[in-house]
C-alpha cells in the first residue's frame, strides 16, 4: 500500500457496538459506545496478503479486489457496556 506523507485534519466520532450479557432468561442487550479521534493518511494501491494454506476455510473470505484501505493513528476509548434492557 502506498501512503502519502500528509496527515489529514483530526476527526472523531462514536461507534456503537451491540451485544448481549447474562444467561437464560436473565439475558439482556448491551451497548458498547466507542468514542474515537483519528488522523488518516491518503492510501493508494492497497493490497491484502492472506498467508495461509490453500485448503484453509478462511481463504474463501479473500476479496477479489481491494476498493480502498486506510492508514490512521487513532485514540479509542473502551468504556464499560451500558445495559439497554434488564
Amino acid at each position: 500500500m502506498d501512503v502519502s506523507g500528509d496527515w489529514s485534519p483530526r476527526f472523531g466520532g462514536q461507534n456503537n457496538y451491540f451485544g448481549s450479557k447474562g444467561d437464560g432468561s436473565a439475558r439482556y442487550a448491551v451497548r458498547f459506545p466507542l468514542p474515537y479521534v483519528c488522523q488518516a493518511l491518503k492510501t493508494e494501491n492497497a493490497t491484502i496478503s492472506f498467508k495461509m494454506p490453500a485448503s484453509h476455510p478462511a481463504l474463501k473470505l479473500k476479496p477479489k479486489k481491494v476498493l480502498w484501505a486506510a492508514r490512521a493513528n487513532c485514540d479509542i476509548v473502551y468504556p464499560q457496556s451500558l445495559a439497554l434492557r434488564h
